[in-house]
């Protein structure tokens, strides 16, 4: 930016205080999501950059508190048993508010997933009572609709849980980053 295109964009942000708009900061090179409303007239443009403040727009967080959700640059890797992110209240509140979650770029509907809507190898126990595991990936719903298709008893079906240390695989009509 030149130094004439740094100097209108520094008017264009005060001007927008004096309209009566709100303008935040934060310090220069601070790449987190982390901006302070400006509330004085005071203005240091040396250790710190300006911004008008953008509109809010509410989000609905698609997660329940106590969800365990898996995070998207996990797919493909060994995890340890329940190693998912808990979704806590906080986290609801923070992300329905615009807050950052963890990190700048995360978005919690669209980076972390419910265990229930990921690929899994699964274990299971079969109608004679032994433990089987299933030879492809698959949503629980699946494995729960091809074990119902065999007459499993629900009580069976009730027992089934992902083998974690295979990882997981994101079905194609839920990665986003598809090339």
């Amino acid at each position: 930016m030149t130094l004439e295109e740094s100097v209108k964009q520094q008017i264009k942000i005060m001007q927008a205080f004096i309209d009566g708009k709100d303008v935040q900061f934060r310090e220069k090179g601070d790449t987190r999501d982390d901006w302070s409303d400006h509330t004085d007239d005071g203005w240091n443009f040396d250790f710190f950059e300006y911004r008008i403040k953008p509109d809010f727009k509410p989000k609905t967080c698609r997660f329940k508190t106590d969800d365990i959700a898996f995070k998207r640059s996990f797919e493909g890797k060994s995890i340890a048993k329940k190693g998912g992110t808990l979704i806590t209240e906080e986290m609801i509140y923070n992300y329905e508010k615009g807050k950052s979650f963890y990190q700048p770029g995360n978005d919690l509907n669209e980076d972390y997933f419910l265990e229930d809507e990921l690929l899994w190898y699964w274990e299971y126990i079969d109608i004679s009572g032994v433990w089987c595991h299933t030879t492809m990936r698959e949503t629980k719903q699946d494995l729960i609709d091809f074990l119902r298709g065999r007459a499993h008893p629900e009580s069976m079906i009730k027992r089934i849980v992902p083998l974690y240390m295979l990882g997981f695989r994101i079905p194609n009509n839920k990665n986003l980053n598809e090339e």
